[in-house]
């Protein structure tokens, strides 16, 4: 057995190199029970201790001092709501009650415990332990990162205490505006007349994923807009932690989407999503279409340009293939190139002009 502490309750005590040491009277051996030897009147032996409340503790005596042995850790015993779960960025907390091999409790303190968590990605968190010296230890710690955690408690970080290691959840926190994301291809573009979806996580300040109904939490509110006309946005929560937004725009161009809980903006709001048309030619009947002039002008510009160029090809294969060989194909070709350069040339700074405006415009 291994001697940690001797110990008597009735008496009076005294610290003797980290041990709790009782003397002992005539009126304290009377009631001492048990299978011992004395011997120069001093008890040996093993034996009983009867505490003044009633307790007995199986242990051995020598020299009159009862001897309890260390923290037995299959024997020991942890209880506490830090041994199932937690908040993030909160103190949680456990106690530790040390068990000799006898399955007794311990008296003092001295035991070398030890308790860490595991998360998810494998980060450790060490925990702090107060030792209260009668043989019970209070665990306190502090994580942030919400998950499934494994909580380590061990004996000179060799051997596990009890049932450890024991799963410890992590639950996040009230979700934060300025944390939360916004996630899904219709926070970035979408298609007239089509149903697009992006979808609002809720996070708390710690940057953890919230859980359950974000509805009661933290109201919100989404704006999605063209100026001057305005497309309507479809919030609906869900049961793990998210918005699901949902639209269908009518008109393509540029759009701002706001999305804000109380008048905060969420993590990047103001959002800009571009609205396009399903094929080139839905443009014409697009009234809203900020690219409807700048269309006109490009296509009415080729048609000008190539119809007598098409009118020249036709009249040339109905008649002879000598007369696209002729001087005269040569220079209407020539004028042709040159005039495609020209116009096109001034169509480049007509566009950056028009595209310029637009966006202006726009976010005005």
């Amino acid at each position: 057995m291994a001697r940690a502490d001797a110990c008597m309750p009735l008496g009076t005590s005294m610290r003797v190199t980290g041990k709790k040491i009782y003397d002992m009277g005539r009126e304290a051996a009377s009631m001492l029970q048990g299978t011992s030897n004395w011997k120069d009147d001093k008890r040996h032996g093993q034996g009983t201790c009867l505490f003044a409340d009633g307790t007995r503790f199986r242990g051995e005596w020598e020299e009159d001092a009862w001897l309890q042995s260390a923290a037995e850790p299959a024997l020991t015993r942890v209880s506490g709501p830090g041994l199932t779960k937690a908040l993030a960025g909160q103190t949680a907390s456990f106690v530790i009650q040390a068990y000799d091999e006898l399955k007794n409790k311990r008296l003092s303190g001295g035991d070398n415990f030890l308790a860490h968590l595991v998360g998810p990605a494998g980060v450790i968190t060490h925990a702090s332990l107060e030792d209260k010296e009668n043989g019970t230890y209070l665990v306190t710690y502090r994580c942030t990162t919400a998950g499934m955690h494994d909580l380590h408690i061990t004996i000179g970080g060799e051997e596990h205490v009890a049932e450890s290691p024991y799963s410890v959840r992590l639950l996040p926190v009230q979700p934060v505006p300025r944390k939360c994301t916004v996630i899904g291809p219709g926070r970035i573009h979408s298609t007239t007349g089509e149903l697009a979806e992006f979808f609002i996580e809720g996070r708390d300040q710690f940057g953890n994923r919230c859980d359950g109904d974000l509805e009661s939490q933290m109201p919100i509110m989404v704006e999605l807009s063209c100026k001057p006309f305005t497309c309507a946005v479809s919030i609906i929560p869900t049961d793990d932690g998210r918005y699901s937004c949902t639209y269908t725009p009518d008109r393509s161009g540029f759009y701002r989407l706001e999305v804000t809980s109380r008048r905060i903006h969420v993590f990047g709001s103001p959002f800009s999503v571009k609205v396009s048309c399903p094929h080139v030619f839905a443009c014409l009947v697009c009234t809203s279409c900020p690219a409807l002039p700048l269309f006109l002008l490009v296509f009415f510009s080729l048609v000008a340009l190539l119809l007598p160029h098409a009118c020249g090809c036709l009249f040339a294969y109905r008649n002879t293939q000598s007369l696209l060989n002729s001087a005269w194909a040569r220079c209407w070709s020539g004028r042709i190139l040159w005039r495609v350069k020209a116009v096109l040339t001034k169509t480049k700074g007509l566009l950056r002009t028009a595209l310029y405006a637009s966006y202006t415009s726009l976010y005005a």
